[in-house]
């Protein structure tokens, strides 16, 4: 119930029940990291921090137990969320073994530098990081590094990339086009994945990166066509219906076909934080504040955040026209802080936000 209760954003309710369980069982570790997680979401953030203390001091044990990891990659996620960076490194650095951590302490890792735009530092950070890494983490983490060095104009950023774009493997292959959709490079990533498809063949995955950067230069239809023929050959595809449903949706047209695609996808994966985002932001657009808000305040919860502000830019953007100024501002600037899809149109609502507040 309590879990229930969070996930439709009923903190103080949450923080009730997890009372009470935690008095009948004080050392459980998922109910202090519960615990943690409503109460820094409900803004209080010293409580929040005596709970994951108190959980750091159940589940670490030895600092390289699996207790700890969990902990720490919790309080590290949960101190991003409420926008401390410095605080999220404080916790990684509590992981003896990074490579326990998996990809995710690399995401969140590189995230504490992103969130700040330290990218010589996070190039620096992540060059030290990799020899502790293996496997697909630290493959993660050299790309990571190619996008801070290709954020700082050095050409070292591509030498890092064209290992994995030009490699005959599916994944290093869409790790490199990951880059380059995030530092949105969409005529490139068009490209690179144009001469994937030549050499490694119609892959699903590559396809969808393709149809993602036509829809990003604006070719919609073409966009929409290969989405299309991806749910023609395979109509469980949760990510292409969900991507073409948002792209119908954010546009205003078909929204009663954006609504099934949405639902398609929120039905094969459940907790997919961007299908979420995707079904608050259909509500929206036909007028349903109420739902729209419930949907994406549960994405949220869930932990949709890490290096992409339009989740929070959605959520502000729905809170103003709910008339909740000063919530719906702080999110807005919270999400355009953090990079967003529509930087300008965000700043127009908070200069309008502001406007209001005068």
């Amino acid at each position: 119930e309590a879990h229930l209760l969070s996930s439709v954003g009923d903190h103080e309710a949450a923080v009730d029940r997890l009372g009470k369980l935690i008095k009948k069982n004080p050392e459980n570790v998922d109910l202090l990291l519960a615990m943690a997680w409503s109460t820094g979401i409900l803004g209080d953030h010293d409580e929040s921090r005596r709970w994951l203390d108190r959980a750091w001091d159940e589940g670490s044990g030895a600092t390289a137990s699996g207790g700890a990891v969990r902990v720490a990659l919790t309080a590290a996620r949960l101190e991003l969320i409420t926008d401390h960076p410095n605080l999220s490194r404080e916790w990684l650095d509590r992981v003896a073994d990074p490579s326990t951590g998996g990809s995710e302490y690399v995401r969140i890792f590189a995230e504490t530098y992103r969130r700040q735009e330290q990218w010589r530092e996070g190039a620096s950070a992540l060059t030290r990081l990799q020899p502790r890494l293996d496997g697909r983490p630290q493959r993660e983490a050299e790309a990571i590094e190619g996008e801070f060095l290709l954020r700082m104009g050095d050409s070292r950023g591509w030498r890092r990339l064209r290992p994995l774009l030009e490699s005959s493997s599916l994944n290093d292959v869409l790790l490199g086009l990951q880059v380059l959709q995030t530092l949105e490079k969409w005529r490139e990533v068009e490209e690179q994945s144009g001469s994937a498809i030549q050499r490694l063949g119609s892959e699903r995955g590559v396809i969808f990166v393709r149809a993602a950067a036509l829809e990003r230069l604006g070719e919609h239809d073409d966009a929409a066509a290969l989405f299309r023929e991806l749910l023609e050959e395979d109509p469980d595809d949760a990510a292409s219906a969900n991507y073409l449903g948002y792209m119908l949706a954010d546009r205003g047209t078909h929204l009663d076909e954006a609504y099934d695609l949405i639902t398609r996808a929120v039905e094969m994966d459940p907790d997919n934080v961007a299908y979420l985002d995707s079904m608050g932001w259909v509500y929206f657009r036909r007028g349903d504040l109420a739902e729209a808000e419930r949907w994406i305040r549960r994405a949220i919860e869930l932990g949709g955040d890490l290096g992409d502000g339009t989740i929070y830019c959605h959520l502000g953007e729905i809170l103003l026209a709910r008339g909740q100024r000063d919530e719906g501002r702080r999110f807005l600037q919270l999400g355009f802080d953090m990079g967003c899809d529509d930087p300008e149109h965000v700043q127009s609502l908070i200069e309008q936000s502001d406007d209001a507040g005068q």
